[in-house]
C-alpha cells in the first residue's frame, strides 16, 4: 500500500507545482477558484481529495491517521462551502483585507501541498507501517 500513499503523496506536490507554475504565468489559481461562480468547480476539486483519501485511509494497514486528519479537512471545506458559503466568502474579503497581496492564497497553497505532500509520503514511517 505504500505506492498509493506515496501517490496520494505526489499527487499533492503535483498541485504545487501546477500552482507555481500558473504564478510562473502570472496566473493566480486560487484566487480564480474561489469565484463564486466556480464554486461547483471548488467543490468537485474538494469531493475530489476526499474521495482519494478515503480510499487511502480504507486500504491502509494500520491505519493512517494523517491521512485520515487531511481527509476530514477536505471534507469540511466542502461541507462549509455547501452549507455556509456566505461565511466562506465573507472570510474570504476579509482576508482579502488584511493581507493585501494579491497571490497570498496561492503562495499559501503551494505552500500547503508541498508540505503535506512529504508527510503523506513519509506518513507510513511515521505511524510505524512500512
Amino acid at each position: 500500500i505504500f505506492y498509493v500513499i506515496a501517490i496520494l503523496g505526489y499527487l499533492y506536490f503535483f498541485c504545487s507545482i501546477f500552482i507555481v507554475i500558473l504564478l510562473s504565468f502570472n496566473y493566480s489559481f486560487c484566487n480564480w477558484l474561489i469565484l463564486p461562480k466556480n464554486k461547483n468547480i471548488y467543490l468537485q476539486f474538494e469531493l475530489f481529495f476526499v474521495l482519494i483519501n478515503g480510499f487511502v485511509v480504507i486500504t491502509s494497514t494500520p491505519f493512517n491517521w494523517i491521512i485520515g486528519i487531511l481527509m476530514i479537512f477536505h471534507a469540511y471545506g466542502a461541507y462549509v462551502l455547501l452549507f455556509t458559503s456566505a461565511d466562506f466568502y465573507n472570510s474570504i474579503e476579509e482576508f482579502k483585507e488584511v493581507v493585501p497581496q494579491e497571490k497570498a492564497l496561492d503562495l499559501l497553497a503551494v505552500l500547503f501541498y508541498g508540505i503535506i505532500g512529504f508527510i503523506i509520503i513519509y506518513s507510513p514511517f511515521l505511524i510505524g507501517g512500512s
